[in-house]
């Protein structure tokens, strides 16, 4: 029974470490084309990227806990979207 749960709490961790890694965001070297068709006009705000995970925390009790951080600059807005019916839940461990 025991050796269930260690190959199955190392299967969770393994899966878990690979999709983090299948969503890393890549760099890339290669410079972007400087075109009209590329820029875009002074006023409109560039579309804000998914802040990257930071932190990962499992605890015993099946419960996860993922941290993601970023820096605001000035007056910049921030929205946080979210599925509606995840609120409760969102709500309940929302940290600032």
């Amino acid at each position: 029974m025991r050796r269930t749960y260690w190959i199955g709490g190392s299967l969770a961790v393994l899966g878990l470490v690979g999709a983090l890694v299948l969503l890393k965001p890549h760099s890339s070297s290669a410079e972007p084309e400087k075109n009209a068709a590329n820029v875009s006009p002074p006023m409109m705000p560039a579309a804000a990227a998914p802040l990257p995970i930071n932190r990962v925390v499992l605890f015993s009790s099946g419960v996860g806990y993922f941290q993601r951080e970023g820096e605001v600059q000035g007056s910049t807005r921030i929205d946080l979207a979210f599925p509606a019916q995840d609120i409760n839940d969102l709500l309940k461990s929302l940290t600032l």
